[in-house]
């Protein structure tokens, strides 16, 4: 019986997409949870990261982490929706 490849979540872009629907700056949302904006950086461009250090972010952004993984398959014109929406 053969498997079927697992999908791995970008969770980079994941969080990417939760900036833009909060309309946050990297250095707001470095400061916030109390890493450099070098480190933000390497969690956007990053194709996946530690449970925890998802946890967190979610955490942060208000959100479960499955809410905030779900982020990825949003695109751009779905996010500036809710970006408005939260105006």
């Amino acid at each position: 019986m053969k498997r079927k490849p697992k999908k791995l979540i970008n969770v980079g872009q994941c969080v990417c997409n939760a900036q833009l629907i909060r309309n946050m700056t990297q250095a707001d949302f470095a400061r916030g949870m109390g890493v450099s904006p070098q480190q933000i950086t390497r969690w956007r461009t990053i194709a996946n990261m530690r449970i925890h250090s998802i946890q967190d972010i979610a955490s942060f952004f208000q959100m479960k982490v499955d809410e905030f993984l779900d982020l990825e398959n949003f695109d751009i014109e779905t996010v500036v929706q809710m970006t408005k929406k939260d105006e």
